[in-house]
C-alpha cells in the first residue's frame, strides 16, 4: 500500500505527498479552532475575572497573532513536503517568514498598552503624579515605533540595504523639518498640554476669548478633540491650545451665583431693609449654599430701579442641579418682595414737557426793499 501511494503520481506529485498535505491540513484547521474555542475563550474567561485589564489586552492582542503564526509554519512544513519549483519554494518561504515577522509586530503593538500603563503606574508610585491621559500618548508613541522597527526588519529580510535606507532619510532630514514646522509645534504643544496639564480628558473648559468651549473627549500627538454642548466635535491644534488662557469648569470646587433685583423708586427705606433682610436670611438657612461668601446688598442707583446685588456659592457644581437651587432661591426672593408688599422694577422712562409762555409774533414783509 506504502509502495503504490510512494509510486503513484499526480501532476508531479505522489498520492502520500497529497495524504501528508491534506494530514497538514487537517491538522492546521484542528489546531486554529483549538485555539480560538477552546484556549483562548478559557484565557479571556479568566482574565474577565480578574481585576487588572493588562492580561485582557495581552490576550486579545495575542489570538490574531498565534493564529498567522500557525499558519506561517503549516506553509513552511508544505514546502518540505512537496515537490515544488525553487522559486516557489523560495516565495512561500518569503510570505511565512514576514508573515512571523507581521506577527510579533502585530502583538508588540497591542502590548504597548500595557507597557504604557505600568510605566504610567511606576512613575505614579514615584510621585511623578501623570494622569491617565498620558496613557494613550505613550501607547501610540511605542506603536509608531514598533511598527517602524518592523518595517525595517521585513525590509532587510527582503534584502534591502537598511544602513542606505537611514543615510537617505537623514539627507532629506532638513528639508522635512522645515516643511513639518507646524506639526513639530503641535508635537511640542502636546508636551506642554501633559506637563502642564491644565485639563484632562472630560473636563469641561472654555478659552477665555470664548472662541472654543467643550469637553475634552481626546488628547492626541497633534490635536485635542472638544466635544461641544452642541453634540458637535472641535479639533483644535495642540500648538493653539497650549498659548491658549483655558478656563476649567471641571475643578471648581464651588459654584457661583451672581445677579441683582431691581426695586422701585417707590419702595420705602423700611421695605427695601425688609426685604434684604430677608434674604439674606433664607440664603444662610439654605443648607445648599455656603455660608463663607453671602453678599445681599443695594448696590446703585439704576436708570428706574433700586439695585439689589444677590452674590453667593452653592455646594454642589454640577449644572442642572445649580440651576435647580438658583431657581428655588429666585422664587423665595420674589415671595418675599411680594410679602413686603414691593414690586420689583419695570424698566420705564419718565418725560416731561415743559409749555412755554405765549409769545406775539411780528410778521414783516418785504416789498421792493422796503420793510412795512
Amino acid at each position: 500500500m506504502s509502495d503504490w501511494l510512494q509510486n503513484t503520481v499526480f501532476m508531479g506529485q505522489t498520492l502520500l505527498q497529497y495524504a501528508q498535505v491534506l494530514a497538514v491540513l487537517v491538522i492546521l484547521f484542528g489546531v486554529l479552532w483549538v485555539l480560538k474555542q477552546i484556549i483562548f475563550r478559557r484565557l479571556q474567561r479568566w482574565a474577565d475575572g480578574t481585576s487588572s485589564n493588562a492580561d485582557n489586552i495581552l490576550i486579545r492582542s495575542a489570538q490574531w497573532p498565534f493564529q498567522i503564526a500557525t499558519l506561517c509554519f503549516a506553509i513552511l512544513v508544505l514546502t518540505q513536503l512537496l515537490d515544488l519549483p525553487f522559486v516557489a519554494i523560495t516565495w512561500l518561504s518569503i510570505a511565512a517568514q514576514l508573515g512571523f515577522i507581521l506577527a510579533v509586530i502585530r502583538f508588540l503593538s497591542g502590548a504597548c498598552e500595557v507597557v504604557a500603563m505600568s510605566l504610567v503606574h511606576w512613575l505614579n508610585m514615584r510621585d511623578a503624579q501623570l494622569d491617565s491621559q498620558i496613557c494613550p500618548l505613550i501607547t501610540r508613541s511605542l506603536r509608531v515605533l514598533v511598527w517602524l522597527m518592523g518595517i525595517l526588519t521585513i525590509l532587510q529580510s527582503l534584502g534591502y540595504s537598511i544602513t542606505g535606507i537611514i543615510a537617505s532619510l537623514g539627507i532629506g532630514g532638513a528639508a522635512l523639518a522645515f516643511a513639518s514646522q507646524d506639526t513639530i509645534a503641535n508635537v511640542f504643544g502636546s508636551i506642554k498640554v501633559l506637563i502642564d496639564r491644565p485639563f484632562v480628558i472630560g473636563d469641561w473648559i472654555r478659552s477665555t476669548d470664548g472662541n472654543i468651549e467643550g469637553v475634552v473627549e481626546d488628547i492626541r500627538f497633534f490635536s485635542t478633540q472638544l466635544r461641544t454642548f452642541a453634540d458637535t466635535v472641535i479639533t483644535v491644534p495642540n500648538n493653539k491650545i497650549a498659548n491658549l488662557a483655558i478656563e476649567n469648569f471641571s475643578r471648581m470646587t464651588r459654584r457661583r451665583v451672581v445677579t441683582q433685583i431691581g426695586l422701585g423708586y417707590q419702595t420705602s427705606v423700611d421695605q427695601l431693609k425688609e426685604i434684604a433682610q430677608g434674604i439674606e436670611a433664607h440664603l444662610k438657612e439654605h443648607p445648599e449654599i455656603l455660608q463663607d461668601t453671602i453678599f445681599v446688598r443695594y448696590t446703585e442707583f439704576g436708570e428706574s430701579s433700586l439695585n439689589l446685588m444677590l452674590y453667593f456659592f452653592t455646594r454642589t457644581i454640577d449644572w442642572g442641579e445649580w440651576l435647580q437651587i438658583r431657581e428655588a432661591i429666585y422664587l423665595t426672593c420674589l415671595g418675599i418682595i411680594e410679602k413686603a408688599e414691593a414690586e420689583v422694577a419695570v424698566p420705564v422712562r419718565e418725560l416731561r414737557t415743559k409749555a412755554w409762555p405765549e409769545q406775539s409774533l411780528s410778521l414783516s414783509v418785504n416789498t421792493n426793499g422796503v420793510d412795512k
